[in-house]
């Protein structure tokens, strides 16, 4: 599409969830695109392997802000819910797993540490 990074994220949470930039209070970005390779379920893993780049970002939303996904402009969730790492690790599918976890231990030794405020 031709937008950096940080434009991309204001868009997705504004399209999927109807949050925009001026919702958050503190924002931190992780330091290293993570990526996740699987094989396709017809072919041979050895020869074929497909996978996926993702740049992340951790968010504190500000205390008086509501989720509400009817300010979404694009209806891709019809609901959401709050989630631990914990959480999101055993819920997701063995080859996120590994991104998941490295995601859970950047955030237990840097964003505690800079966002007390956050569990």
């Amino acid at each position: 599409m031709g937008e950096t990074i940080e434009t991309t994220l204001w868009r997705e949470l504004q399209e999927e969830v109807g949050l925009e930039a001026k919702d958050f209070a503190q924002i931190t970005l992780f330091p290293e695109w993570t990526i996740h390779q699987y094989a396709l379920v017809d072919e041979d893993p050895t020869k074929s392997r497909l996978g996926q780049a993702h740049c992340w970002y951790f968010l504190e939303l500000r205390s008086d802000v509501t989720i509400d996904l009817s300010r979404a402009r694009e209806y891709e969730a019809s609901d959401w819910r709050w989630a631990t790492f914990s959480e999101a690790i055993a819920e997701t599918e063995s080859v996120k797993k590994p991104v998941y976890e490295t995601l859970a231990a950047f955030y237990e030794q840097w964003i505690t540490i800079q966002m007390p405020s956050i569990e």
